[in-house]
């Protein structure tokens, strides 16, 4: 009874394991200094590229893992682009957070700053990374790792 329970709700846990695990990554490297945008280009700015090379690595294993688990084209595809809103989200709110909490004294300063930093951050080379991980997972899943 236990097992169906849990196979029935297997999607949106991992949809949601997904998503918080693309936007913890993201997060720390904005936290860290490593992911932060240059303008309104929608380019990053980053001291260290290794590091930015491996969170993009991190965010290729992350979208392999999920698809794997997974297994099918179809959910695949559509969990991807949900998880991808939902890490946007997730980022959104935690980097406007204190404007939210009404901690920071000039109202909408930092949702302004979160809108502008997540989509320079999750546009266009993440979306390319978690795109070609979430393909990579399928075709894996499909030769039956």
């Amino acid at each position: 009874m236990k097992l169906s329970l849990l196979h029935r709700f297997k999607l949106i846990f991992v949809v949601l394991g997904w998503s918080t695990s693309t936007a913890a990554v993201t997060l720390l490297m904005i936290f860290n200094g490593q992911l932060l945008p240059k303008g309104l280009g929608g380019f990053v700015v980053s001291p260290n590229p290794l590091l930015l090379g491996a969170f993009y690595l991190g965010c290729f294993a992350i979208c392999v893992l999920a698809t794997v688990i997974i297994g099918d084209l179809s959910e695949a595809i559509i969990s991807f682009f949900v998880s991808y809103f939902g890490a946007a989200i997730i980022t959104a709110v935690v980097l406007a957070l204190p404007n939210l909490l009404g901690i920071f004294p000039y109202s909408d300063a930092l949702q302004h700053a979160a809108v502008i930093f997540t989509f320079d951050a999750f546009f266009p080379f993440v979306f390319l990374v978690n795109f070609a991980g979430s393909i990579t997972g399928v075709y894996l899943a499909e030769r039956q790792l």
